[in-house]
């Protein structure tokens, strides 16, 4: 009898490991699946929608602010993550003075 109900709680417990592991292999997957779709929108939306050229109208406005804001080619993570970047190495940052 004890012996018995020793291997029955063994087995469950087993059970409930391989669910346990189960599960989390399952959330694992379904994340990776869930960065494929979003990495691969990505991809087709940049090759959609790259231009070579700027327009007459950018290229104007590039050459009266010294800079020109591109939307959309950057998702928000990719933006989050390049402003941690600079925020990273702001102290290495050297200020140029219009004299050089």
């Amino acid at each position: 009898s004890f012996l018995l109900s020793s291997t029955s709680r063994a087995f469950t417990t087993t059970n409930k490991l391989s669910f346990h592991k189960y599960t989390l292999l399952t959330r694992a997957l379904s994340t990776l699946q869930q960065q494929q779709t979003r990495t691969a929108s990505i991809i087709k939306r940049r090759m959609t929608t790259t231009r070579t050229e700027m327009t007459e109208e950018e290229k104007y406005l590039f050459d009266l602010n010294g800079y020109y804001v591109v939307r959309g080619v950057l998702t928000e993570d990719e933006v989050k993550e390049a402003n941690a970047a600079i925020d990273n190495h702001i102290d290495d940052a050297i200020e140029r003075s219009d004299a050089e």
